[in-house]
This record gives C-alpha cells, structure tokens and sequence, in this order.
C-alpha cells in the first residue's frame, strides 16, 4: 500500500467516474485503475462494487476511504513540515551586525539584495561587538558585519566593504580646531569621553596611546550622542570613526582628522571552518559588488 495508491482510491471515490477522477489527478484512467487494482489485490478485498454502471464503494471501501483521508492528511501535513526546515535552513540569513548600516551605505544595499532575492529570509540583529563575536562562532548567526579591529583573523575570514578614519572631536571653539590634522601627542592633555569599553574603537584608542606611551586622561566613557552634548559644553574631547560623527553630527561640534589615523574597515565576517550555504554565498557577493561603487569615496587618501 503506497500513498499514490491511496491518493488514487480517494480521487475514484470523491468523484462519479474513473475518468474524472484521473483527469483531477493529472494522470491517465489507466494508471488509475492500475493503482486501485493493486490496492485490491494487496488487501484482497474489494473496494468498488463494478456491477453497475457506476462503480461505487463497498462496506470495506467506505470503511477505507475515512481512514485513507486521516492517513493521506497526515502525510501531506508531514511533507510541509519537512520542507519548511528544508527551506529554513537553505533559504533563511541570519546576519548580526553593529548599529552602522546607514553611515556605510549599507541599508540600501541590504534592501536591494532582499528585493532581489526574495526567496531568502534575510533576517537582520543589531548587536554590539562582542555579541557579533560570539553569536557567528556559536552559529546564531551566518554571517556578521563587523569592524576587522581586533577579530580573530586564525577563525574568520573578513571581506571589506568599506573604510573609514579615526577624527579628533571638539567643540568648535577650540584652539586645536585651527589645524588641518591632530597628532595624538597634540592630544595628549585633553580630557578624553570615549565610547564604553566593549566597543573596537575604545580598544583602539587605548592601543594608538599606549603605542605613543601617552597615559591618556579618560575622564568617561558613554554612548556616542551623549559623548556629542558633552564635547559641545567643552566637558572634553572624543575620538570617533568620522562617519560616526558625521551620522550624529553636533551643530557646537567639530572634527579633525587624526593623522597619522589608522584605517578602520567594515565589512563583512564568516567562520573559517564552515561552509558558507548558498544564501550566504550569496550576499556576500552581492554587498560586495555593491559596496564598490557605493563606498569607493570612502577609502582615505
């Protein structure tokens, strides 16, 4: 007993001839006799009454056609299951990424890819750096975007998609404005607001310091629009990534390039020892093409 078997009898016993009943099935009459008959044969009982013009059911064919509707329902609802985690896990992105999408141009180019490729789920988390970290070498998510400051470069691989410089931010008064660049020596006595201690780009002001053997004076730390407010009522001074800044520019606030500064690459981060599916291959294709163009303004001279 097959289900096409079964599919075949209840088609025969919902309509009034085996011709329409194969016609609803997209097969020949033939085909579905054949399919009866075996089903016949197996349980040795017959299941239509042929004496007639009409075949009709027997006792053991009404008694068989509930039960084959419960069991081909069943089934079918099983198949749809399968296929739902079959074309979850093909389909479905999951991408974590840092709240910067807008200042790299990359809002569009995520849209444009979902636009494009309707058949993947794209499903999007902002988090910040050490939550991307370990949410894509856990596998919650497929892919992250990230800054390439200190990943872990023997377990990822890094695409970049765009790239941006570390900027001096004063309140616009201030005498260091007068200068086209900033030395971190120029820096050194100023009272530092700099971004919490979990973020990449507190971790690189403290090695640009270290590096230079300037002890720098931290007075705190805080998220970015309150580090703008602070710097505008002359509180202190910040570093940012510039398109941090010019994404939550301060009309008293002003920044300077750091010179020599750093390169600070987004972009996009993979674990090396997974393949990548399908949809993953993908989008990183995709965002990488796109981001050429788009972000090619970007590089520092």
């Amino acid at each position: 007993m097959t289900f096409e078997q079964l599919e075949s009898f209840l088609a025969a016993g919902r309509y009034d001839t085996f011709f329409d009943a194969a016609e609803s099935l997209h097969i020949t009459q033939s085909t579905l006799s054949k399919h009866i008959r075996k089903l016949e044969q197996e349980l040795g009982l017959p299941l239509f009454d042929r004496s007639k013009r009409s075949a009709s059911l027997t006792a053991a064919g009404r008694t068989l056609y509930e039960e084959a509707q419960t069991l081909c329902s069943q089934y079918r609802r099983t198949l749809s299951r399968m296929q739902e985690f079959k074309t979850s896990s093909r389909k479905s992105l999951r991408l974590g990424t840092l709240p910067v999408l807008s200042q790299y141009g990359l809002t569009k180019i995520l849209k444009d890819f979902s636009s494009l490729h309707e058949e993947v789920r794209l499903i999007i988390e902002e988090k910040e750096e050490q939550e991307l970290m370990s949410g894509l070498l856990q596998g919650q998510f497929d892919l992250i975007i990230a800054r390439d400051l200190f990943l872990d470069k023997s377990r990822l691989s890094f695409y970049p998609l765009a790239n941006d410089r570390l900027v001096a931010v004063l309140p616009e008064d201030h005498a260091l404005t007068a200068f086209p660049s900033l030395s971190i020596e120029e820096l050194a006595r100023e009272p530092l607001i700099l971004m919490h201690p979990y973020t990449s780009i507190y971790r690189l002001c403290l090695s640009i310091f270290q590096d230079a053997g300037i002890r720098p004076q931290i007075i705190r730390t805080a998220r970015m629009e309150s580090i703008l407010s602070a710097v505008a009522f002359h509180e202190g001074i910040s570093l940012f990534a510039e398109e941090n800044f010019n994404l939550f520019r301060h009309d008293s606030v002003v920044s300077v390039p750091l010179s020599p500064s750093p390169a600070l690459p987004i972009g996009v981060a993979a674990r090396r020892e997974k393949k990548l599916s399908p949809a993953a291959a993908e989008f990183l294709k995709f965002v990488r093409i796109s981001s050429v163009s788009s972000n090619s303004w970007r590089v520092n001279s």
